[in-house]
């Protein structure tokens, strides 16, 4: 697995039914109704899991935080046909901190 794990580690957490998967759907905001407050985003998170799996359009909105600037957010621009993949609270556990959660 590329972290000292034996190659069943993730299998044996994610094989009984205590799994969970959620379709989450953010329409488009209008810039207006984001920068008078008239609308809120979604504030900076962790997930919780071990991955996320994030699919982004050409309308975009997916802001990452600068790993060299604490606080700083970017863009993270739409490629298409791709998937972004998240690490989750659970995996940077299981990493012990080596992966960050995102």
């Amino acid at each position: 697995v590329g972290m000292g794990l034996n190659d069943n580690f993730f299998v044996d957490y994610h094989k009984e039914k205590n799994n969970q998967i959620r379709l989450l759907h953010y329409p488009p905001a209008e810039e207006e109704l984001l920068a008078t407050g008239k609308l809120d985003s979604i504030g900076a998170h962790t997930d919780f899991g071990t991955l996320t799996m994030l699919f982004q359009d050409e309308v975009g909105g997916l802001e990452v935080e600068d790993i060299h600037q604490k606080g700083v957010y970017v863009q993270a621009p739409y490629i298409p046909g791709t998937i972004v993949i998240n690490i989750g609270d659970f995996l940077m556990r299981w990493s012990n901190d080596e992966l960050r959660s995102t």
